[in-house]
């Protein structure tokens, strides 16, 4: 989700390294880190995907990503806003033996 104890690493990454693909909530939040991260994606044309409980991504070579969470509808806090740390994306990476939880801020 888009707080920057999530996303503040994300350029470092980006000048070390070609990505090709990002993956996200989906949900837009107005400030600058994230207007710079779309425009970033933008800019250079990266392939981006919504994930939502149910999705499987396979990276290939054995290495799948099943996503649980965040729901198909966005869920909300007492204003009607979506609530990003609820929203955030919760999902096991399974690679052969290894697997790993993880569970963003949900």
């Amino acid at each position: 989700h888009p707080h920057a104890d999530h996303m503040g690493g994300f350029y470092a990454i980006a000048k070390a390294m070609p990505i090709e693909h990002v993956y996200d909530d989906g949900i837009s939040v107005d400030n600058n880190m994230y207007k710079t991260y779309e425009k970033w994606i933008d800019k250079n044309k990266i392939q981006r995907s919504t994930l939502r409980s149910g999705d499987v991504v396979d990276f290939g070579h054995g290495a799948v990503f099943v996503v649980y969470a965040p729901w198909t509808e966005p869920l909300t806090d007492k204003k009607g806003a979506p609530d990003l740390n609820n929203n955030s994306i919760v999902g096991k990476l399974i690679f052969g033996k290894f697997s790993m939880l993880f569970t963003g801020d949900a």
